[in-house]
């Protein structure tokens, strides 16, 4: 994948649909974010850097409890790199949305986000994060699984999606691969469609 190329979706995407993110319930007070502020246990004399800050949601939560915060978007996404600017004995606390370990399931549901967000790149699986956690030199000291329901107009909007890729996004939702179902959870109620999305928070220490 051409870096410089990913880099333009990624700032044509969520460019245009900051305001949105900036203002989401769902990002703003996740549940994620209240569990890393608990596990990281941050103290008043830390640096933090909090790498691809998106609407800068964690970096402000952190922001009381440290002596600085550095918020940044667009840098790499291998955990190498948060490997390279970690110093020895650092702490690292990472969340995501995590997949299913199924292949088939897992790529049914990034061709989901795909559609939805044309710059997304991959969802991985809990077992996938451990093992990169691993081989860029992490320890993890603790990990937690999560879920959180989304309602599908708002989730679709907040990406600018037009009428053709919802009502695809919803087909979709209506034959989720029997694998994928305890993941997504999808559903309808009073005529709205409604998923469930899963993510980890994990602790690491930098050996």
């Amino acid at each position: 994948m051409n870096t410089d190329n990913q880099k333009d979706r990624v700032k044509r995407q969520f460019g245009r649909s900051a305001t949105d993110y900036a203002t989401s319930d769902v990002h703003a007070r996740g549940e994620s974010l209240d569990v890393l502020l608990d596990l990281v246990e941050p103290i008043s004399t830390w640096q933090m850097l909090d790498v691809a800050t998106g609407a800068g949601h964690t970096a402000l939560a952190f922001a009381p409890m440290v002596a600085k915060v550095i918020a940044s978007d667009l840098t790499q996404e291998m955990l190498a790199e948060f490997a390279r600017v970690l110093k020895s004995g650092g702490v690292i606390g990472f969340t995501d949305n995590i997949t299913t370990e199924n292949s088939e399931a897992a790529e049914f549901y990034n061709r989901f986000e795909t559609i939805r967000d044309p710059s997304h790149h991959r969802v991985y699986s809990m077992r996938e994060l451990e093992a990169m956690f691993d081989g860029a030199g992490f320890q993890i000291r603790e990990s937690k699984i999560l879920t959180k329901e989304f309602e599908f107009e708002p989730w679709a909007d907040r990406q600018r999606v037009n009428d053709s890729d919802k009502k695809t996004l919803l087909d979709m939702l209506e034959n989720v691969p029997t694998e994928l179902r305890p993941w997504m959870r999808a559903r309808r109620q009073s005529g709205k469609a409604y998923f469930t999305l899963s993510e980890t928070v994990i602790i690491a220490d930098r050996v």
